[in-house]
C-alpha cells in the first residue's frame, strides 16, 4: 500500500490505503451510458429516432440486446448495448421502415431466420404504441406516420383513418416487427435457457411476436457522479472495478467510448509511452459503473499491471520475466519480436464469409511488423494488451501457453521449479470471486452464461446439464484473447489445451466448437478420435468420428494445434498475439 501510494500521482490521483484499496479522490461515474430510453424526464426533442442516429432494440421478454454478429447471425443474448448491437432506422414508405446493421447489411428473413444478410434496404412494418410517437415538425421528414387504432397497439399503415397523426418515432417504443415480404413477425425464445442460442426467429402470429424497446445513443457527454466506495484490487482482478474497454471501436458506440477513445489515440501515437502515465490519465476519465456492482471486462488486468510494476519495483516486462517466464523457460513469451524473427500474421474476419479476412499485421510487410522495430512494440505494456487499438500484449507460442498451464495443472509448479504455493493455485481457480464481490455465489460473467470468474479467468459452474452443452465440464477454467488464442485447464482429468488461430473474429466460427468438441472428449475420459485427422474432419464437418479405446486427449491438442496453424495461415513455430491472454501471466 505504501509503495502504491509513493509511487501515485499528488491528490488528484490514485493512492492507496493498507487495506489495498485505489483511493476515490476524484474519480467519477458515468451517471448513464448516453442512451435515451424513453422515461421520464428526458428531453422530447432528444429522444426522436432519426435515420442517421444510432439506435438498439432491447427485447423485453429475454433481458437483453438484439446483436448481429459479424455473418449476419441475429441474436438476443447481451444486455449491454456496444457496436454488435448498433441498428440505423431508415424510413421507406409511410408506416414501414428499414434496419441497417453495422456490418452494413439490411434484416431480411431467411427460412424462417431473421439475419443481416440484404445488400438492399428490406421493408419491416412496426406495431407500436401510440404514445410513443410525436408530432413531426414540418421541416423534417416523418419516420413514421398515419396511425390506425388495432387492439390494445396501434399499427402503422400507408393510408390515414380517423384518428391518424404524423410523427416521429422515439425512443422507449414498443415494437412489433412484420416483415413485408414474408408476412412473418420477428420472434425470440424466452424459454432457451443458453443466451447464445436465442435466435431470432419468426412467427406468423402477432399474439407470440416478440416485443422490442427502441433506444437511441445521443452523444451526450453523461453526468457524472462521485464513486460510491474504493476500487480495491479484489475489484479489479474481477473486472468489477467500473472500468470496461470504452474507446476500443474505431466507431465508438457510446458517449463513453467518444471520451476514452483520444487517450488511445495518443497512446497509438506515442504521446503516452509508460503504463505509469496510461494509468495516471486512465484515473482521470470515468467509470462505466459503480466499483462493486456489475462485472464490465475492460481495462482492469492493465492497471493490475502498473500495481505489479510498483510492487515488483520493476517494469511489467522486468517482472514477468523474474517472476514466470525464466523459471518456467517460457523464452518465446514477449512484448515484442526481433527484427526478422519469424511471426505469424494478424487477421480478422469479415463480416461477410464469402469475402478473404482482412490482413492486419505481417512481418513480411514492406513497412513491419507493429510489434516488430521500428514501428514497435507498443511503448505501453498493457497487462491485458488493451492499451491500443491493435498493437500491444504479449507475444507467444503454443508450446510456451502449454508450459504455463502444465504449471497449474502441477498446483503452481513445472519440472521441479515452484512458481506459485499450491493455496495460491487453488484461490485462483477454484473459487467464484465474482460471487464474493457481488454477494451471489452464483454469479456469472453474463447473462445465459455458466461462467464465474476465478482470478485467471472464467470458471465453469455447474449450473448446466449435458443435454444443455454436452462439452460442459465444471471446475474447468480459462480465458481467450483477441486474436482468438485460447486456453483452457481441466483440473479433475489433468487435461489442458491451448488454442491460437490469430485470426480475429474466429471465436464466432471456431472457438465455440473447439470448446464443444474437447469438452466432449474430457467427458468421455479422455478418449478421442484416433487420430488428429479424424478429430479435424469431425470438427469441421460437425459429425462424431470413431472412437478408438486407446487413443487419448494428445490426438486432440494436436489436432487443435494443426487447425489453429491452418487458420493463421502461418507456420506453428511462429509467434502469435496472445491479446486478452496475456492477463493471465500478468
Amino acid at each position: 500500500g505504501d509503495a502504491w501510494r509513493a509511487a501515485a500521482p499528488d491528490d488528484g490521483g490514485a493512492g492507496c490505503d493498507r487495506g489495498g484499496s485505489v483511493s476515490t479522490t476524484g474519480l467519477r461515474v458515468a451517471a448513464s451510458d448516453g442512451i435515451v430510453r424513453g422515461t421520464p424526464g428526458e428531453d422530447p426533442e432528444e429522444q426522436v429516432v432519426g435515420p442517421k442516429d444510432a439506435a438498439f432494440l432491447f427485447c423485453s421478454s429475454t433481458n437483453s440486446h438484439l446483436d448481429i454478429d459479424p455473418k449476419g447471425t441475429c441474436c438476443c443474448r447481451w444486455n449491454d448495448a456496444g457496436e454488435w448491437q448498433t441498428l440505423r432506422v431508415e424510413p421507406l414508405a409511410p408506416g414501414y421502415v428499414a434496419l441497417k446493421s453495422h456490418t452494413g447489411r439490411y434484416l431480411d428473413v431467411d427460412d424462417g431466420r431473421v439475419l443481416a444478410c440484404a445488400e438492399i434496404p428490406v421493408a419491416w412494418m412496426l406495431r407500436i404504441t401510440p404514445s410513443h410517437v410525436i408530432s413531426s415538425p414540418p421541416s423534417r421528414q416523418s419516420l413514421v406516420s398515419d396511425i390506425r387504432a388495432s387492439g390494445s397497439g396501434s399499427s402503422l399503415a400507408s393510408t390515414p383513418s380517423n384518428g391518424s397523426a404524423s410523427g416521429e418515432l422515439t425512443a422507449g417504443a414498443h415494437l412489433r416487427l412484420r416483415h413485408q415480404a414474408s408476412g412473418l413477425w420477428a420472434h425470440v425464445s424466452a424459454e432457451e435457457a443458453d443466451a447464445a442460442n436465442r435466435f431470432v426467429s419468426t412467427t406468423p402470429d402477432v399474439a407470440t411476436a416478440s416485443v422490442f424497446v427502441l433506444e437511441k445513443q445521443t452523444w451526450r457527454v453523461p453526468e457524472l457522479d462521485s464513486a460510491s466506495r474504493d476500487v480495491t484490487i479484489r475489484h479489479l482482478l474481477t473486472h468489477t472495478s467500473g472500468l470496461n474497454y470504452a474507446g476500443q471501436a474505431a466507431r465508438p458506440t457510446t458517449a463513453l467510448d467518444a471520451l476514452v477513445r483520444p487517450l488511445i489515440l495518443r497512446c497509438e501515437s506515442g504521446e503516452v509511452t509508460t503504463l505509469e502515465e496510461w494509468t495516471a490519465e486512465m484515473a482521470k476519465l470515468p467509470l462505466r459503473c459503480q466499483p462493486g456492482s456489475r462485472f464490465q471486462y475492460g481495462y482492469s488486468t492493465d492497471v493490475l499491471g502498473r500495481i505489479v510494476e510498483v510492487l515488483a519495483e520493476a517494469p511489467l516486462d522486468v517482472a514477468l520475466r523474474r517472476r514466470v517466464l525464466e523459471p518456467l523457460r517460457m523464452t518465446s513469451t514477449t512484448f515484442a519480436a526481433a527484427a526478422g524473427e519469424r511471426l505469424a500474421s494478424l487477421y480478422k474476419l469479415s463480416g461477410d464469409p464469402s469475402l478473404p479476412p482482412e490482413l492486419l499485421d505481417d512481418s513480411l510487410d514492406a513497412n513491419g511488423s507493429q510489434w516488430v522495430p521500428p514501428r514497435g512494440p507498443a511503448p505501453v505494456l498493457g497487462g491485458g494488451g488493451g492499451v491500443e487499438g491493435v498493437r500491444g500484449g504479449l507475444l507467444s507460442t503454443t508450446s510456451d501457453y502449454m508450459s504455463f498451464c502444465h504449471m497449474l495443472l502441477g498446483r503452481g509448479q513445472l519440472n521441479g521449479v515452484r512458481v506459485l504455493k499450491e493455496s495460491t493455485v487453488e484461490l485462483m481457480t477454484e473459487v467464484n470471486h465474482l460471487g464474493l464481490v457481488l454477494g451471489d455465489p452464483s454469479a456469472t460473467i453474463g447473462s445465459g452464461d455458466c461462467r464465474g470468474w476465478g482470478l485467471l479467468g472464467g470458471i465453469e459452474l455447474p449450473t448446466k446439464s449435458l443435454s444443455e452443452d454436452p462439452g460442459h465440464n465444471p471446475g474447468t477454467y480459462g480465458w481467450g484473447g483477441w486474436a482468438s488464442t485460447i486456453f483452457r485447464v481441466n483440473p479433475a482429468s489433468g487435461v489442458c489445451f491451448v488454442f491460437m488461430t490469430n485470426c480475429v473474429g474466429a471465436e464466432e466460427r471456431v472457438e465455440k466448437l473447439i470448446l464443444r468438441r474437447v469438452g466432449e472428449a474430457v467427458r468421455n475420459g479422455g478418449k478421442g478420435p484416433s487420430t488428429p485427422l479424424q478429430f479435424l474432419w469431425g470438427l469441421l464437418s460437425g459429425s462424431r468420428p470413431s472412437v478408438d479405446a486407446s487413443a487419448t486427449m494428445a490426438g486432440t491438442v494436436a489436432a487443435a494445434a494443426v487447425l489453429s496453424a491452418l487458420l493463421a495461415a502461418g507456420l506453428a513455430a511462429r509467434r502469435g498475439r496472445l491479446g486478452g491472454g496475456s492477463a493471465a501471466l500478468a
